[in-house]
């Protein structure tokens, strides 16, 4: 019988979220020879990959706020981002069958699940600004990280947890209940990615396309983490306050949707 679960995060819940998080860290390279260190390794690999293929291989130039600046520090001021964002959604797609023994047997509290798959997917992401840091200074580049800039740091990665728990717990219900959303998921994120200014700025994007790619909140996302790095001054007025609202808006729905799901876990599962 399908039973209602008690979503309310306690002590316990953060504590248990904690011992989750340091366990999943620690097992995601289980087996291989460097364990837990390739957390750090295999962003420094991806960082060198995409260095020499965009850098100096094929020297691609980027525009910020119409004006050129390097590729490579365009680039990855987008790059991780996007790729914890990706990772932590594809994650989530499978987060609750990872502990479907758990959720069958005890009692447990599965809203934990989906924090746990975003959070997860952010050592890349921490990884790699530390990386971007340090080839800024090494250009002699790098910005003055303090004071009103660092704060402001807290406003596109505010914005994209928001996005990603929303979706998370929107795809890890969806996938309880339709499989196949497992299956589209890379497909959508694919897609999406293209049509997010990673690679490209919305400079050199024909002008009748301009506005649309401008409504993705990941172009808003993109462009407040860029100006931190690379612009002289931080500016507001990007467009955080909409991709704010549609941020809450989409937690609110996926944590309802996410606490009326869970109570039919036990049976489907």
């Amino acid at each position: 019988m399908a039973s209602r679960a008690n979503f309310s995060f306690k002590a316990a819940h953060l504590k248990l979220l904690w011992l989750l998080l340091k366990r999943d860290l620690r097992l995601r390279y289980a087996g291989a020879g460097l364990g837990s260190l390739w957390n750090l390794f295999h962003p420094l690999l991806l960082f060198t990959v995409y260095a020499l293929v965009f850098g100096y291989f094929l020297r691609f130039k980027a525009r910020l706020s119409g004006k050129e600046v390097d590729f490579l520090p365009f680039f990855f001021a987008g790059f991780w981002p996007w790729m914890a964002f990706n990772d932590g959604l594809v994650r989530c797609a499978y987060i609750v069958f990872e502990y479907a023994a758990v959720i069958k047997r005890v009692r447990f509290p599965a809203q934990i699940l989906v924090p746990l798959a975003t959070l997860a997917a952010l050592t890349p992401l921490l990884v790699g600004f530390f990386l971007l840091l340090i080839f800024l200074l090494w250009q002699g580049k790098a910005p003055p990280l303090q004071g009103l800039r660092l704060l402001c740091f807290f406003i596109p990665f505010g914005l994209q947890m928001l996005l990603s728990l929303g979706l998370g717990f929107l795809i890890a219900t969806l996938c309880v209940f339709v499989r196949d959303v497992q299956q589209l998921l890379p497909s959508f994120l694919n897609l999406w990615f293209f049509l997010t200014p990673v690679f490209y700025s919305l400079d050199i994007v024909p002008d009748w396309l301009r506005p649309f790619l401008a409504k993705n909140p990941w172009s808003v996302i993109l462009a407040w983490y860029r100006q931190i790095f690379l612009a002289p001054k931080v500016l507001f007025g990007q467009g955080e306050g909409w991709v704010l609202a549609l941020g809450l808006i989409l937690l609110a729905i996926g944590w309802w949707s996410f606490s009326r799901g869970a109570r039919y876990f036990p049976d489907i599962l």
